[in-house]
Formats: structure tokens, sequence, C-alpha cells
């Protein structure tokens, strides 16, 4: 290890041991601020916001994997993108 290497060693570390704890309590402090911020909202209508329940299920990923299936059976080595979404939209509501 040459001096170069061992003087920039030091100099981390002794940058990590002064500067490392001031990093930590200002990032502790800008926690706290947002936590109290956003705890105590006036126009907090919901803690928890409800999923959205998905369309998509097993058997419609089985349907649109059979769909696959069937351009490989017949040899089809591409397909239209815009055509699968099409199907998909139509055939799931999505």
């Amino acid at each position: 290890m040459g001096s170069n290497e061992g003087q920039e060693k030091l100099l981390n570390n002794i940058c990590f041991i002064f500067f490392g704890p001031l990093i930590l309590e200002l990032d502790f402090i800008a926690d706290c601020a947002y936590f109290w911020k956003n705890n105590f909202r006036t126009d907090l209508k919901e803690i928890i916001i409800p999923k959205d329940k998905s369309l998509i299920s097993h058997k419609s990923i089985r349907e649109y994997l059979s769909i696959g299936d069937k351009y490989i059976e017949n040899k089809i080595k591409s397909a239209n993108t815009g055509q699968m979404v099409k199907i998909f939209r139509k055939r799931f509501l999505v």
C-alpha cells in the first residue's frame, strides 16, 4: 500500500468519524419532521387507502397464455402487440 492510499484511507476514516454522526442526526431530524407533518394533516380522509381489486385473475392469464400457445402451434413467429392488447381488453374488460 502506497503512502497516498494510506493517507486517503485515514482521511476517509476521520471524515466518517466526524461527519457520520452529524449526518445521522440531521437525517433523524428530517425523518421526525416529515412524520410530524404527515401524521397530523387536517385534510386526511382515510388512513388506509383501499386498493382496487384487480380484474385480472389466474384464469384470464391462462387464457392469454393459451392465445400465445395457439400462435406457437400455427408456427406464427410474431404478432402485432396492438392487436393482442385489444383482445386482452375486450375479453377481460381492462
